[in-house]
């Protein structure tokens, strides 16, 4: 973290475990009833901080409002009402304010760069291979802004996010929409409208959106995939531009980041524009000692293929790899069987009939869709290119 800032130019900060209820609850959904209130010997209102966001802003205004704008990471103690295991924690990310103003469809440099940041201490001193979803709440606002009949279109936005149904939903933009063509993307996103029904300039409406996510990732580094999701409303409540989330290569996600201009003018209306990406130290620590308990291989089979099994085991620990068995009931739940066992190893196999008669499988990389099909005698050579590869990619945190 202190590597990452001195390189790329950002004011480390930790920021204190405790603050006024005043600076808190002048950030949205911060407070509420999962925070620990209490008051001073002179009766002041004080919290635990169950976030960094509020920190950084009154660290922002307190010290360096003169200047033009400021690039900071951070690292932040939290408290929240959770269960035991997760009610402690420590956000960690990077965090620019006041930099450059993006306006709405331009590339997002800041966030470019904040969420670079962020992957090069997951990649390069985690050793972890990371996918992100990039989301699009800054277009799905401005399609609400053309399509709504009067000027709530943030209203719109939150009875959205609250309403799960997709028939509820288009009941509901079509009484506070007008017919328009951001009212006919919104109701494909959202609704039951199907994308062949919409017209031209829908289409365009939406092709424009999806660009702009695209765009964006194009210049994002040291990723292992990534997926575009126009249809997310997370975080709507305080995302004013793209939004990113992280996940590991077993689908754990491990932070999130975005461009909350709105979140901070609401704050002080000095804050013009923000972008932050932030993760957790426990959740990474959990997430990295998993992996180092992983199995390098996995074998699923059902018990008459358990014999098959158990030999190309023996002679993966025959090769100096780590290999389990599990054996699994033909049932209408073995997806979700495989799917659980599967977060167990670096990459398993299935072995059935088709698969006895090929003498080979296919093999798969757990948490991705990335799958080789492998002969049975070629197996140990596999697993073998497979971890050369995984050195060299981690080769500067082995140093």
């Amino acid at each position: 973290m202190c590597k990452e800032s001195k390189v790329s130019g950002y004011q480390a900060l930790y920021l204190p475990s405790v603050g006024f209820a005043a600076t808190f609850d002048r950030a949205a959904n911060t407070t509420g009833n999962k925070v620990y209130r209490f008051s001073d010997l002179k009766d002041r209102d004080l919290i635990l901080s169950p976030d960094s966001t509020a920190g950084i802003f009154r660290w922002y205004l307190d010290e360096c409002l003169d200047l033009n704008g400021i690039k900071c990471s951070w690292v932040a103690p939290c408290f929240r009402y959770r269960n035991v295991q997760h009610r402690g924690f420590h956000q960690f990310g990077f965090a620019a304010i006041n930099t450059l103003h993006c306006p709405n469809g331009n590339l997002d440099w800041p966030l470019i760069e904040v969420t670079n940041s962020l992957l090069k201490i997951f990649k390069n001193d985690l050793g972890l291979d990371i996918s992100i979803e990039v989301t699009n709440i800054g277009g799905i606002r401005r399609l609400l802004v053309d399509a709504a009949k009067s000027g709530e279109s943030g209203a719109l936005l939150g009875q959205l996010y609250s309403i799960k149904s997709k028939d509820e939903r288009s009941r509901y933009l079509r009484r506070y929409c007008k017919q328009n063509p951001a009212h006919e993307a919104l109701e494909f996103l959202f609704g039951q409208t199907d994308r062949s029904t919409i017209s031209h300039e829908a289409e365009e409406l939406l092709e424009a959106l999806t660009n702009e996510m695209q765009t964006f990732a194009d210049h994002i580094i040291e990723i292992s995939g990534i997926g575009y999701c126009l249809q997310t409303l997370h975080s709507s409540e305080i995302l004013s531009g793209l939004g990113v989330r992280f996940f590991t290569a077993s689908g754990t996600f491990v932070g999130d980041g975005g461009r909350y201009d709105v979140y901070g003018q609401a704050f002080d209306d000095r804050i013009k524009s923000v972008v932050s990406t932030c993760s957790g130290v426990e959740m990474i620590s959990r997430e990295t000692e998993q992996l180092s308990n992983q199995q390098s291989c996995i074998l699923i089979s059902t018990a008459d293929y358990a014999h098959v099994a158990y030999w190309l085991a023996e002679s993966l620990r025959d090769a100096n790899f780590s290999a389990s068995i599990e054996i699994i009931a033909e049932t209408k739940h073995q997806r979700r069987a495989t799917k659980s066992i599967a977060q167990k190893s670096l990459y398993f196999g299935v072995i059935g009939s088709q698969e006895v008669n090929d003498e080979a499988l296919w093999m798969v990389t757990s948490g991705s869709k990335n799958k080789s099909l492998v002969r049975f005698s070629e197996l140990a050579s596999w697993l073998n290119q497979r971890d050369s590869e995984a050195k060299k990619r981690n080769h500067s945190y082995d140093l």
